[in-house]
C-alpha cells in the first residue's frame, strides 16, 4: 500500500500487492515516512585574509602582529533513505594562524610577529616588505613599510689638532689648528659618532703678553693659525691661550708655550769636572797651572786651585763668569783634608781647592796606588756642579826637592794595578777619560774593577 496525501492505495501485480516501488529515483516504502539524514564535506579553506595592527613600522625599529582569516567553504547533502535529494554550501570566516615569511631582509618573521631593527645612522627611503600567510594550502599576502630615516638635526663642535711647538725665548713662532666636526641625529633617534666637516668655519682669538696670532689657511676640516711671539727676557717659560670658536657652534682652547730666558752654569774649561792629572780651574779667569806652595810646615796648601771667574753663566745669548766656593769631602784615616778657605793670608783661600794636610809626612802614605780621585762640589748663587779631580800622589813640592814622602805600594796588595792597569791608569790622568780604542793592550782591563781599586 502506498499513500499519496490522505489516501492510501495497493499496488498489484496480478493477485499479489506490491510493498515496495521506485518511481524513479526514489524509492516508496508503503506505510510509513521515509528517513531524511545530512552529510556534510570537510571544510575547505578557500581564501586567506592577512591584517595587521600597523602598517608602518618606525625608523627606531619595532614590530607589527599580523592577524589571518581562513574563508573555508563546505558541501552539506541531504538524503531520504539514504538517497541524496539536495546539496547547498556552507561557508564561514575562522581567525587562523598562518605560516609567514618576508621578501625583504630587513623585516624578519617569529610566529604571528613582523619586526625591523633601528636603521640606525643609514640614510635611506621607506622601506617596503610583502608578508606571505600559507594555511591550508591557500595564501594571502599583505604589505608593511618602515619609515624613512634622515637626517633631523647636527651638533657641532672644535676639537684642537695641534697646540704646536714652544716659541724660543728670543722670539719666534708656531702653528695651532682646529677642526671642525658635528654628529647628526637621524630619524631613528640615534646620533652618529663625530665626523669632520667643512659646514662651518673656525676663527680664533689670543690672551697673553707677547704674543699675536694670524690665520694661515685650511684644508678642508681643518683651520690652521699662526702664533708669534716677540723675544723676552725672564728665565722662566711663558704661556698663552688660543680660543678657537666655529661659525654655527663649538669651542675649543689649548696652551701655547714659550721657552723662558736660556740659563746654564758649567765648569768654564771642560776639562775641569773630568779626571785629570792636573786638574785645570779657572784662576781669575785664566786655567790654573798648579800655585804650588812649598812645605812649610802643617796646612801649607800641596796643591791649590782658585775658584774666582772658574762657573760659566749663560743667560741669553750673554755669557758671564761667576766665583765658585768649592766644597770637597774628608778623605781618611790619613786625616788628609781636602776643602777651601783653611789658608789665612790668602786673597783667594774662599774660593781654594786643594790639598792640606795636618800631618804632611803621613799623607796618603797607605794608598797602595799612584793616584787618587776626589769628587767635589762647587757652589754659587743660583748653581751647584759637581765634578771628579785625579792626583798623582808623587806630584809635589816634596819630589821636587829630592824627598820622598809616599810609601811604595806594596804589590801584594788586593788593590796593586797590573801592567795593563797601570797603563790605563796613566792615559786616565793624562787624559781625564780612557777606553780600549786608546790602546789595545787594553782590552784585558776590566775597568770596573779598575775604578774600584782607585776609589776604595
Amino acid at each position: 500500500m502506498i499513500r499519496i496525501g490522505d489516501i492510501s492505495l495497493t499496488l498489484f501485480v496480478g493477485e499479489t500487492s506490491i510493498k515496495e516501488a521506485y518511481l524513479g529515483d526514489t524509492r516508496i516504502y508503503p506505510d510509513r515516512e521515509a528517513v531524511i539524514t545530512v552529510e556534510y564535506s570537510e571544510w575547505a579553506t578557500v581564501s586567506l585574509t592577512l591584517s595587521t595592527n600597523v602598517t608602518e613600522i618606525p625608523a627606531a625599529g619595532g614590530s607589527a602582529v599580523l592577524s589571518a582569516i581562513a574563508h573555508q567553504m563546505r558541501t552539506k547533502t541531504t538524503l531520504a533513505d539514504g538517497v541524496p535529494i539536495a546539496t547547498e554550501q556552507e561557508t564561514r570566516d575562522t581567525a587562523v594562524t598562518p605560516s609567514l615569511s618576508s621578501n625583504h631582509g630587513a623585516f624578519s618573521v617569529s610566529g604571528a610577529t613582523v619586526s625591523c631593527g633601528s636603521r640606525g645612522t643609514t640614510a635611506g627611503g621607506q622601506l617596503v616588505a610583502t608578508i606571505r600567510g600559507t594555511y591550508g594550502g591557500t595564501s594571502g599576502t599583505i604589505t608593511l613599510y618602515q619609515q624613512e630615516n634622515k637626517a633631523e638635526s647636527y651638533e657641532y663642535r672644535v676639537a684642537t689638532v695641534s697646540s704646536g711647538s714652544a716659541i724660543a725665548w728670543n722670539g719666534g713662532n708656531t702653528t695651532v689648528s682646529a677642526k671642525s666636526q658635528r654628529t647628526t641625529t637621524f630619524t631613528s633617534g640615534t646620533t652618529s659618532d663625530y665626523e669632520d666637516t667643512t659646514a662651518q668655519t673656525i676663527s680664533a682669538r689670543i690672551s697673553g703678553t707677547g704674543f699675536s696670532i694670524s690665520i694661515e689657511g685650511n684644508s678642508g676640516s681643518t683651520c690652521f693659525f699662526r702664533v708669534s711671539a716677540s723675544s723676552h727676557s725672564s728665565t722662566s717659560p711663558r704661556t698663552a691661550t688660543v680660543t678657537f670658536t666655529g661659525s654655527i657652534g663649538g669651542v675649543a682652547s689649548t696652551t701655547v708655550r714659550q721657552a723662558g730666558m736660556l740659563l746654564t752654569y758649567g765648569f768654564r774649561y771642560t776639562a775641569s769636572n773630568k779626571a785629570s792629572k792636573y786638574p785645570r780651574f779657572a784662576v781669575n779667569g785664566v786655567p790654573g797651572g798648579g800655585l804650588l806652595r812649598a812645605v812649610g810646615g802643617i796646612g801649607t796648601p800641596i796643591h791649590m786651585q782658585s775658584y774666582r771667574g772658574a762657573i760659566t753663566k749663560v743667560l741669553g745669548s750673554t755669557t758671564s763668569y761667576l766665583d765658585g766656593e768649592p766644597e770637597m769631602m774628608v778623605l781618611g784615616p790619613e786625616s788628609a783634608y781636602i776643602g777651601s778657605g783653611y789658608i789665612s793670608g790668602w786673597s783667594d783661600s774662599t774660593y781654594a781647592l786643594g790639598f792640606i794636610s795636618g800631618q804632611q809626612g803621613n799623607f796618603m802614605n797607605n794608598y797602595p796606588y799612584k793616584y787618587v780621585t776626589q769628587s767635589f762640589t762647587v757652589k754659587g748663587s743660583g748653581f751647584s756642579l759637581s765634578g771628579i779631580a785625579l792626583f798623582e800622589k808623587n806630584y809635589g813640592d816634596y819630589e821636587a826637592a829630592g824627598y820622598k814622602w809616599y810609601v811604595e805600594a806594596d804589590t801584594s796588595s788586593p788593590y796593586a794595578l797590573s801592567a795593563a792597569e797601570a797603563r790605563a791608569a796613566q792615559q786616565l790622568a793624562e787624559n781625564g777619560v780612557v777606553t780600549t780604542e786608546d790602546d789595545s793592550e787594553l782590552a784585558e782591563v776590566d775597568f770596573e774593577a779598575l775604578a774600584a781599586k782607585i776609589n776604595a
